[in-house]
């Protein structure tokens, strides 16, 4: 989340997306739902702002909100790719 956030405030490229990626193909294989990814957010989350101010705690909540969208996007993106290939080779 502070790598987000520094990537928004001060425009310092540190590949989030590719990360966000990543880390989906990993959950992917270690078999999470979409579940894992909400419950995983919440504790980032809760992590990052047990001891923040309340302006940065907003900021947080706010640019986690579009992490985990992304993630789960990524996420889904993986089981579609799979569920593909996974069809193919059970049609031989």
């Amino acid at each position: 989340m502070e790598k987000a956030l520094e990537q928004y405030t001060f425009k310092i490229e540190h590949s989030v997306p590719k990360r966000l990626q990543v880390l989906a193909e990993q959950l992917g294989f270690l078999h999470a739902g979409p579940r894992d990814v909400i419950d995983i957010y919440t504790e980032a989350l809760r992590g990052k702002t047990d001891k923040t101010t309340p302006t940065k705690t907003e900021t947080f909540v706010e640019e986690g909100r579009f992490l985990v969208l992304e993630l789960m996007g990524y996420h889904v993106s993986f089981y579609q790719t799979h569920l593909e290939i996974l069809l193919v080779i059970s049609r031989r």
